[in-house]
C-alpha cells in the first residue's frame, strides 16, 4: 500500500457520512483547515493558499483523467473481444449449418445400411419400370411411407411416455436447442455452454450502458437500470464467470453466453426458479470424429472397434488383453491345473462358471488381471520384461518400491509385517500401498492386502497373532478410515489376498492411529474446528462449500504455513474404547472423546508431527500423553515452544495436564515405559526459539513429579527413541557424520553407557523383538541402495530381509 492510499479507509468513512455530496465534504475539509490549521494565515507559506490547493487539484486531476482513459480503453477492448467472439460463434454456427446440408459423415454401419437401401430401391425400380409410370407409382409409395413414419412416431411417442421416469413427470420437454422457451427469455445449450437470449420489451432503444449483467460462480443477474431484474437467482450449476460474456443485439435483445465448468452435464434450467426441462429427452448434436480431441476420438474409435468385435462374436480389446495375460500366466505355471479354466473366455466368465463345490481361490487371488484392472505389474516383473539394458536413471529411481514400518510378531517374533508402496510401472502415474508378511526363517513373503491404484494402507498395529488394525482409504466413501485384517493361523499357505473389514465410518478423514498395548483403547485424529465435533465439522465444511465463500478473516498468525492456509481446522486426538465382538471384529464406543475440545491447537503438530512419535499410551492404557504447540497467540509464528501433556482416561472430565510448561523451548515425543505406568521419556531443547538446539532425553516420573536428563554430558542430538520390551533399555536414532545411526542405552536407571550398533547409512523405524533383547528390525538405506528391511540380532549379526 502506497503512502497516498494508507488513509483511504479513514477518508472513505468520512465521505460516507456526507450525504450532501462532494460540496458538503469540501466544506467540511476547508472548515477543518480554518479551525485546526494556519493554512489561511501562516506567514511561512510562500504560495497563496488557493495556489496550493489548485496545485494539488491539478496534480490529481491529471492522474484521474489518465486512469479514466485507461479504464475506458480496457473496457472497449473487452467489449471488442466479446463481440468478436460472438461474431465468430455465429459465423461458425452458420458455416456448420451450410456444411451439414452438403456433407454428413456416417458410421460404417450406417454406410452399409444406405448401400443396402439404395440397392433395394434400384431393384424395385427396375422391376416396376415396365408396368407402371414412375410418377404414378411414387404417389402411393409416398403415402405408404408417410403413414408408416407416422405409425412409428406414434409408437415412439407412446413408448417415450411409458418409459418416462417417475421423477421426470411434470418436467417440460426441451426445445430444439435442448433448452427452454420462457415468457421473458429463451435458452439453448451444448455440453460446453448456455446460449441465452433476453428480448427487451421496451418501446425505447436501449444502449449497453443501460444493461446490467453480473456473473458469479453460481449466480446470474440480468436487468435494465431502473427496472426490476429479469433474471436474479442461483444457477443450476457452477459457471466460469471470467469466460462468460454478453452483448447487445441491435438494441433489441441481450445475448448471453455462459461457459459451464462441468462440461459433461446437461442443465435442466438456467436458474433454480425456472421450470425444469427433462434432460433425458435432450438430443445432442451428432459430432464428427474429426471434430473430437485426440483422447475422446481414441475412446470413440475403441468403442466402435469393440462393437464390431461383439457383433462378430469375438472378444473386445479388453477381453482379448485379459485372455492374452491369462494365457501367458498358464504358460509360466505349468505345475498348476487349468483344466477347468477356458482361456478363450474372459477371466470373469471363467470364475462365474466354476462348478459348485470348487473353490477358485488360486485363480481369483493369483492372476494379475484381477488385481488392478489388467494393468498391475510388480517392479521385478517390469524389469524382467525389458529386452535391453540401460544405465540406472531418475525414472528407475522413481520405480523403486518403498518399504517401511516393519513390525515383528507380537508373540513369537518369528515373522514380520511391513508396508510396501508400489508404482504403476509403465508411466508412474499411480501408486498403491499394501501390507506384506514375511517369515524370518524361510523368507516366505505374502502380500496380504489387494493392490488398487490410488488406495493406500498405512499406520498399522499388530494387535495379536491374528489381528491387525490399520488406516486405509479403501472405504466406499474414499475417506481414510480404520480397517481390521484378520489373519489365518498359517500365513505361509495363503494363496490370495485377505479382504479387510472396515470398522469406522466417520464423515471426515482419519489421519493418525494409535492402539494401546492391551487393545482396550485407541486414539485417532481428525481435522475439526476446535469447538465442534466430527459431524458438526463436516456439516460446517459442507455449508461453507455450498456458500462458495473464498474469503477468510484472520485475527492471528498463522495465516499460511508451508503449503497450507490455517483456516480454522485443527488436528485433534479422539479417544475411544474398543472391544472385540463374538465374530472377532473390534467395535468402537459410539462417542469419541476429543482430548483438545475447545482448544485452538494441533496434536500431532503441523506440518511434520505424527502419532507414532507424538502420542503414547501408558502400560495399562489408562493414561495418554501427547505433544501440542503453544499457539494461543501469534507468537506461534516464531516460538519453538512445544509441550507434553498427559490425561487420565479413567476420569471422563479430566483435563490434560502440562508436564513441561516450565520450559519455553521444545518438549516433544512422549513415550510411556512398556512396564512402568508412571514412567515417561521425551525429547527436550533447552534454548527457546532455537530450532537447531541439541535434543536431550528426559525421564519423567509421574508418581514423584520428577525429571532426570539422560546422557546430559553427551554431545549428540537425539532424533528418535524406542523402548526395549524390558522397560529398562533404549534404542536411540542419532544423526551424525551425514548418517542416521543407532545407539543402544543399556539401562536408564543404573548404567548410562551407550553402544553403537549401526554406524553408517540411514536407519529408521526400529521395532524390537518381544522375546529377545538387543534384537530388532529396522529400515536401512544408503547412497548405494534404496530402503530395505534388516534384522539386527542379539549377537551383532545383521541381514537384509
Amino acid at each position: 500500500m502506497s503512502d497516498t492510499e494508507k488513509y483511504d479507509a479513514i477518508l472513505m468513512n468520512v465521505a460516507s457520512q456526507h450525504t450532501g455530496g462532494i460540496q458538503e465534504l469540501l466544506d467540511t475539509l476547508f472548515g477543518f483547515f480554518a479551525r485546526k490549521t494556519d493554512l489561511y494565515t501562516s506567514p511561512n507559506v510562500t504560495d497563496k493558499p488557493e495556489d496550493l490547493i489548485l496545485k494539488a487539484f491539478r496534480k490529481w486531476e491529471k492522474v484521474a483523467v489518465e486512469k479514466h482513459k485507461k479504464d475506458k480503453a480496457e473496457r472497449d477492448e473487452t467489449d471488442r473481444i466479446r463481440r468478436d467472439k460472438l461474431r465468430r460463434k455465429r459465423e461458425e454456427e452458420e458455416a456448420a449449418k451450410n456444411e451439414s446440408s452438403r456433407i454428413v459423415e456416417v458410421t460404417d454401419e450406417e454406410a452399409e445400411k444406405i448401400k443396402q437401401e439404395s440397392a433395394q430401391a434400384k431393384a424395385q425400380k427396375l422391376a416396376t419400370d415396365d408396368e407402371t409410370p414412375v410418377e404414378k407409382q411414387s404417389e402411393p409409395a409416398t403415402t405408404t411411407e408417410s403413414s408408416g413414419d407416422n405409425d412409428e412416431n406414434n409408437k415412439d411417442a407412446k413408448k417415450e411416455d411409458e418409459d418416462e421416469n417417475e421423477d421426470d413427470k411434470g418436467k417440460e420437454k426441451p426445445n430444439k436447442g435442448n433448452g427452454w422457451d420462457g415468457p421473458e427469455y429463451s435458452w439453448t445449450q451444448t455440453l460446453e455452454e448456455i446460449d441465452l437470449r433476453v428480448p427487451i420489451k421496451l418501446n425505447i432503444r436501449v444502449k449497453s450502458k443501460d444493461i446490467i449483467v453480473k456473473f458469479e460462480r453460481k449466480h446470474l443477474y440480468v436487468g435494465l437500470r431502473g427496472h426490476p431484474p429479469i433474471i436474479d437467482g442461483e444457477t443450476f450449476a457452477e459457471l466460469k464467470k471470467e469466460e462468460s460474456m454478453w452483448t447487445l443485439d441491435d438494441g433489441k435483445a441481450i445475448h448471453i453466453v455462459i461457459e459451464k465448468i462441468n462440461k459433461m452435464e446437461w442443465w435442466s434450467r438456467v436458474v433454480k426458479t425456472d421450470p425444469e426441462i427433462n434432460t433425458r429427452k435432450v438430443q445432442p448434436e451428432n459430432s464428427k470424429l474429426s471434430d473430437l480431441d485426440g483422447e475422446t476420438r481414441s475412446m470413440v474409435e475403441k468403442m466402435m472397434y469393440d462393437q464390431h468385435r461383439r457383433e462378430a462374436g469375438l472378444p473386445t480389446s479388453d477381453e482379448q488383453k485379459k485372455q492374452d495375460m491369462l494365457k501367458k500366466f498358464m504358460e509360466a505355471h505349468p505345475e498348476m491345473d487349468f483344466t477347468k479354466c477356458n482361456p478363450q473366455s474372459t477371466v470373469t466368465a471363467s470364475l462365474a462358471t466354476t462348478p459348485a463345490g470348487t473353490t477358485p481361490v488360486t485363480l481369483t487371488n493369483t492372476i494379475a488381471t484381477i488385481w488392478n484392472e489388467s494393468d498391475y505389474q510388480s517392479n521385478s516383473q517390469y524389469y524382467q520384461s525389458l529386452t535391453n539394458s540401460h544405465y540406472f536413471n531418475q525414472t528407475d529411481n522413481l520405480r523403486l518400491d518403498r518399504l517401511s514400518s516393519p513390525q515383528l510378531h507380537p508373540v513369537d517374533g518369528r515373522s514380520l509385517i511391513y508396508w510396501r508402496q508400489q508404482y504403476h510401472m509403465p508411466d508412474l502415474r499411480g501408486s498403491t500401498t499394501t501390507l506384506h508378511w514375511q517369515d524370518l526363517h524361510s523368507n516366505k513373503n505374502v502380500q496380504l492386502t489387494r493392490p488398487i491404484w490410488g488406495k493406500h494402507d498405512q499406520q498399522f498395529t499388530w494387535i495379536d497373532k491374528n489381528t491387525i488394525l490399520f488406516l486405509s482409504n479403501r472405504a466406499s466413501s474414499d475417506l481414510t478410515q480404520i480397517f481390521q485384517l484378520t489373519l489365518p493361523d498359517d500365513l505361509s499357505s495363503l494363496s490370495g489376498f485377505i479382504e479387510p473389514t472396515q470398522i469406522t465410518n466417520y464423515s471426515l478423514n482419519i489421519d493418525n492411529l494409535l492402539v494401546n498395548r492391551n487393545a482396550t483403547r485407541l486414539a485417532f485424529s481428525c481435522q475439526v474446528y476446535a469447538n465442534l465435533d466430527i459431524e458438526q465439522t463436516n456439516a460446517r465444511k459442507q455449508a461453507e462449500l455450498d456458500s462458495g465463500r473464498t474469503i477468510y478473516k484472520f485475527d492471528k498468525l498463522y495465516i499460511r504455513h508451508w503449503d497450507e492456509y490455517y483456516t480454522g481446522l485443527r488436528n485433534h486426538p479422539f479417544i475411544v474404547s474398543i472391544n472385540r465382538q463374538t465374530n472377532g471384529i473390534f467395535q468402537l464406543s459410539p462417542y469419541p472423546v476429543d482430548v483438545l475440545f475447545n482448544i485452538d491447537s494441533d496434536s500431532p503438530t503441523k506440518p511434520f508431527g505424527d502419532a507414532k512419535a507424538q502420542w503414547s499410551f501408558s502400560a495399562s492404557g489408562n493414561s495418554f500423553a501427547f505433544t501440542r504447540q503453544h499457539d494461543e497467540d501469534s507468537s506461534v509464528a516464531w516460538t519453538t515452544n512445544l509441550d507434553v501433556y498427559t490425561v487420565d482416561l479413567r476420569t471422563a472430565t479430566q483435563s490434560p495436564v502440562c508436564i513441561t510448561c516450565e520450559n519455553i523451548a521444545t518438549d516433544t515425543d512422549p513415550s510411556y515405559s512398556p512396564t512402568d505406568e508412571n514412567l515417561l521419556i521425551y525429547r527436550s531443547h533447552s534454548v527457546p526459539g532455537y530450532e537447531s538446539d541439541q535434543y536431550k532425553v528426559k525421564v519423567y516420573n509421574g508418581s514423584m513429579n520428577t525429571k532426570v536428563t539422560l546422557l546430559d554430558n553427551w554431545d549428540r542430538s537425539i532424533q528418535a527413541m524406542t523402548w526395549s520390551p524390558n522397560g529398562q533399555s533404549l534404542y536411540l536414532e542419532i544423526g551424525e557424520e551425514a548418517s542416521n545411526v543407532i545407539y543402544y542405552l543399556e539401562n536408564i536407571y543404573t548404567n548410562h553407557s551407550v553402544d553403537l550398533l549401526i554406524d553408517n547409512g540411514t536407519s529408521h523405524n526400529i521395532h524390537p523383538d518381544a522375546t529377545q533383547e538387543r534384537t530388532f528390525v529396522f529400515t536401512y538405506e544408503s547412497i548405494l541402495e534404496p530402503a530395505n528391511i534388516y534384522l539386527y540380532s542379539w549377537n551383532g549379526s545383521i541381514r537384509a530381509l
